[in-house]
């Protein structure tokens, strides 16, 4: 949306006033320097990749009002503006199916049949093969740039279909019956948006996760909470290695210690000196194991329990506490908690 109101951008005279104009630079400057800045403090990094995504919801609002009062103004398709606005709307359907390739790049790979050229032109019999074998043998593409490759193929062709389909409805239909009422490019943008903000929505649902974890979350949490603040007294060490959202147990947790540096919940690891690493709020792995050899419990999510991590604890000196999560155990992925004995 953002991108398409720099493209179709209104002319200076079309505007309603000087005060729109000034408010939709001072949006569209704002958003895009804080959507730049948290590109380099997040992608190019090692830090916290993952956190891009959850890092725009601080800014995301200056963008949403940035399209509104560019498009409330009206738009300027001009000859050279629509081709460009569809060259980048093939580029975010691109980057739609990219994002979903570990959903369906493997479907995409194994049913899509191609035909077998070279038996063709020998005069042999009509037949065909997989997407994949033909990426793997003719082309010795890796599977794991071909789930990324074809479904990203996949979304220009959807994008293209999707673009095709309105312009003949364009031209056929609302040219026929109102010519000059409709933009081709208003069209185009209004159904891109619509199926860029409700067609992910769909989509983001996980099987494994019941309804009752989207309408009593929180009071499965608060039950969970309440089960791990009994089992760990009152002014323990605790080491912390949980995900983020697990975090929110540490509110029911009374006067226990914690190794701040871990609220990261595994973003606040790096390299380097460990007095220099602790001025930042960060941590290595020789704090790491001080930490974790010096606290009274230890909380570990289950992405973390390693073999490493498990052997670890199947030494002498830790025993393990039974910690239910109650209804939560199917909305979220286990802790294992232990106790230091000696």
């Amino acid at each position: 949306g953002s991108i398409s109101a720099l493209i179709l951008w209104p002319k200076r005279d079309a505007w309603k006033s000087g005060s729109h104009f000034k408010m939709a630079v001072f949006l569209g400057t704002t958003f895009f320097i804080l959507f730049l800045m948290h590109i380099l403090a997040s992608l190019p990094t090692d830090f916290c990749v993952h956190c891009f995504s959850a890092y725009q919801a601080f800014y995301t609002t200056a963008g949403f009002f940035f399209i509104l009062i560019v498009f409330s103004n009206g738009i300027n398709p001009s000859k050279w503006r629509l081709p460009i606005l569809l060259v980048a709307l093939l580029f975010f359907a691109a980057s739609l199916g990219l994002y979903y390739y570990q959903r369906w790049g493997n479907w995409l790979l194994n049913n899509i049949q191609v035909p077998r050229v070279n038996r063709i032109i020998r005069g042999g019999e009509f037949s065909t093969t997989s997407l994949k074998e033909v990426l793997t043998y003719t082309f010795n593409l890796s599977t794991e740039l071909q789930k990324r490759i074809v479904p990203s193929g996949a979304g220009i062709l959807l994008g293209l279909i999707l673009i095709l389909f309105l312009w003949v409805i364009y031209h056929f239909l609302l040219q026929k019956k109102s010519p000059g009422r409709y933009s081709l490019a208003n069209i185009v943008l209004a159904s891109c948006l619509f199926i860029g903000t409700v067609f992910p929505s769909m989509l983001r649902g996980d099987a494994t996760r019941t309804d009752a974890c989207s309408t009593h979350f929180l009071a499965y949490y608060e039950e969970a909470g309440r089960t791990l603040s009994s089992l760990i007294p009152p002014g323990s060490l605790v080491y912390w290695n949980g995900s983020g959202r697990h975090l929110a147990f540490m509110l029911y947790m009374k006067d226990v210690k914690i190794f701040p540096p871990q609220i990261h919940a595994g973003g606040g690891y790096a390299i380097g000196e460990s007095d220099h690493l602790l001025k930042f709020g960060l941590y290595n792995q020789e704090l790491d194991k001080q930490w974790r050899d010096s606290a009274d419990i230890l909380i570990i999510w289950d992405t973390y329990f390693t073999k490493e991590v498990r052997a670890f604890f199947d030494q002498p000196g830790y025993e393990r506490v039974p910690f239910d999560m109650g209804n939560l155990a199917q909305c979220e992925d286990e802790l294992h908690v232990f106790r230091r004995t000696s």
